[in-house]
Formats: structure tokens, C-alpha cells, sequence
């Protein structure tokens, strides 16, 4: 019987090891694509600004948002990552975050141009409930056509109270000015 005992104890104390062996491995392929998302109560923080993303980083951050509870902050810094290509799913991913009030994203540098922009208004059109908005956008080859899709998508965010919008050097010029604040 203690020989039967040992080796239950033995097995569970295995089958203990081999879990947090798995959850570290998990965590691992998660932070994979070089950056981990971390949730703290309902605030979430991903910086992998400059850890060049690209789509097989880019899709390890979105596999991370989808497992997100409800978050009603979320920061993103995404500055020169090589996301022009990949935009498209975290805008998707970002849309479904329904629960935001407060969302802070630095793409600046990733060159994701008006079209980049079409892909994240849509996304924020779907963010009704957003009260704060911190939007940076620099070097990224905005131009007018860009900035008045942007204004109009912010425009249709009724609870927008606070925005703090970086747009330089784009290639904006008056008539993207224009069409941001028109659009506003």
C-alpha cells in the first residue's frame, strides 16, 4: 500500500510540475510575437513599440486581444512596427472591444497611409461608448483624403468627450486640416 501511496504522490506531484510547465510554455508562444498584452482589473497595456511586429508579431498581439475580458482602457504602442500590412486584423480585433471608455494607440511610423486610416475609422465607428480617444499618427503618409475619413469616423462616436490627435508630418496640407475639422 505505501508503495501504491508513493506513486500517487509521485504522479500528482508530476502532473503538478507538467501544468506549470505547459502554462509557461503557453505564456511564451503567446509573448511570441515580442509583445505581451497585460490586463490589470479592467485596464489593459501593450507596448511593443519598435520590436518591429510585422504580421507574425501582429498576429500574436491579436490572438491576445481576443482573449481580453471587458477592458475599458486600453493603451497600444505600436510605433514603427511594420504593421501597414497587418492593420486590417487588429482594427478588426480592436472593434470588437465594445466595453472601451479610454483608448490610447501610437502607430506612428508604419507608414499604414490613407488606407491604413479607412481600416481604423471603421474600427472606431464601432467604439460607441469611447470617452477618450489618444490617437498618434506621425510619419505615417496620411493625406487629405485620410484625414476626412478620420474626422468622419470620430464624428460618429457620440460619447467622444476628450481627443488628443497626432498627425504630423503627414501630408496633410489645409485641405486635410480642412477635412479633419469638417469632419468634427
Amino acid at each position: 500500500f505505501l508503495g501504491i501511496a508513493s506513486n500517487s504522490s509521485l504522479w500528482e506531484s508530476l502532473q503538478s510540475s507538467m501544468a506549470r510547465h505547459v502554462a509557461a510554455v503557453a505564456l511564451l508562444s503567446t509573448a511570441a510575437c515580442g509583445c505581451l498584452l497585460q490586463q490589470h482589473g479592467s485596464h489593459a497595456v501593450a507596448d511593443c513599440s519598435a520590436m518591429g511586429l510585422g504580421v507574425n508579431g501582429s498576429q500574436g498581439l491579436v490572438e491576445q486581444l481576443k482573449e481580453l475580458g471587458a477592458v475599458e482602457s486600453l493603451t497600444l504602442g505600436l510605433r514603427h512596427d511594420g504593421l501597414s500590412e497587418d492593420l486590417e486584423r487588429l482594427a478588426e480585433q480592436l472593434a470588437k472591444l465594445t466595453s472601451l471608455v479610454a483608448l490610447t494607440i501610437s502607430l506612428d511610423g508604419n507608414d499604414i497611409g490613407d488606407a491604413g486610416i479607412d481600416t481604423l475609422a471603421e474600427a472606431l465607428r464601432q467604439l460607441s461608448g469611447l470617452e477618450s480617444l489618444t490617437l498618434s499618427l506621425q510619419y505615417n503618409s496620411i493625406h487629405a483624403a485620410g484625414a476626412g475619413t478620420l474626422g468622419a469616423a470620430l464624428a460618429k462616436i457620440p460619447t467622444l468627450r476628450e481627443l488628443d490627435l497626432e498627425l504630423k508630418f503627414n501630408s496633410l496640407r489645409s485641405a486635410g486640416a480642412g477635412g479633419l475639422l469638417q469632419g468634427l
